[in-house]
């Protein structure tokens, strides 16, 4: 069963949602038994100094 999208149509995933300060935003594409696909929209931040260091540690 597709849930939000037609058959065999040709989909822009960055154009099907939009990304919410704040706010968890995302669309179930396809829903059944075996498979859930959802998209979310993700926003690139900048790291700190601090943060990119500690992350090289692990």
């Amino acid at each position: 069963m597709y849930k939000n999208i037609e058959k065999s149509s040709k989909l822009e995933l960055k154009d099907l949602v939009v990304y919410q300060e704040g706010q968890v935003v995302s669309k179930t594409l396809v829903q059944n038994d075996l498979v859930s696909m959802t998209v979310f929209p993700l926003t690139r931040e900048k790291k700190s100094r601090r943060t990119q260091q500690a992350a090289m540690r692990w």
